[in-house]
């Protein structure tokens, strides 16, 4: 991937982003101006018109390749279970978080909102197969592997930052920088970008449950910091452990 600087990429992320907000903007205003009913065909269309086609143009037009250059590799079977408990450990500290910040800064928009069983499947093709794609694709194979001279923390952090900007708001920022940090050490141990992507559809999954999903028994637990301490030390362990599985068959298959 020599054809592509950091700074060009960090140039096509924000591009991207934008022309995707524009776009949708313009387009959903035009169908009303028409007269016509918005419902979630119509979102989906403008997600593969303004992001999607964007993004596979930009691949094409670069001649980055899928496995060479962005690292789709298979990886092991009991990797992704392993990934499935590292994603259901961090829902509450997610949770949490935007709990606690929709406290502080009296903003419940989050909270209150939750995604009902008429617009699930809408939820679930976009968030939860296009979202993680075209985000693990800019963010970790193209943002992350041009960072890496950095030194592989900072270009993590770095990571994390960005990712956490772009979606413009606190809360989102508070969250995501997290997400995205953790989606970088997951690609970086298994050298595969399907494994932050697996991650991320299980994340955007457990995030888009319909809200009979989610009890206030739930709520009420995350919204005590306390309860959320043991899920960040399970975490840490967990992410320990993981790291050094892998690592050990890294140097298993080298000998």
């Amino acid at each position: 991937m020599n054809n592509i600087s950091m700074k060009q990429t960090i140039k096509y992320i924000l591009i991207t982003y934008f022309f995707f907000r524009f776009g949708n903007y313009i387009f959903l205003s035009l169908l009303e101006t028409m007269k016509i009913q918005v419902n979630y065909v119509y979102y989906f269309v403008s997600e593969m018109l303004f992001l999607v086609i964007p993004t596979l143009y930009f691949l094409r037009k670069m001649k980055i390749t899928l496995k060479h250059d962005l690292k789709f590799k298979k990886i092991p079977i009991k990797n992704y279970f392993h990934l499935m408990i590292l994603t259901i450990l961090f829902q509450p500290i997610t949770h949490g978080l935007i709990t606690l910040l929709s406290e502080l800064l009296n903003d419940h928009s989050f909270q209150n909102y939750k995604y009902s069983y008429n617009s699930f499947i809408y939820f679930m093709t976009t968030s939860a197969i296009i979202t993680p794609l075209i985000e693990e694709i800019w963010f970790r194979g193209l943002l992350f592997q041009k960072t890496k001279h950095l030194g592989s923390y900072k270009s993590i952090f770095f990571n994390g930052i960005v990712f956490g900007f772009i979606h413009l708001n606190i809360i989102e920022f508070s969250y995501t920088l997290l997400f995205g940090m953790l989606c970088c050490y997951v690609f970086y141990i298994n050298k595969s970008l399907i494994a932050p992507i697996f991650l991320h559809v299980i994340n955007n999954i457990l995030q888009n449950i319909p809200e009979n999903n989610y009890t206030d028994i739930y709520y009420k637990f995350i919204s005590n910091p306390i309860n959320i301490i043991p899920f960040i030390i399970l975490s840490f362990l967990f992410i320990y452990y993981f790291s050094k599985r892998v690592k050990e068959k890294c140097l298993f298959q080298q000998l």
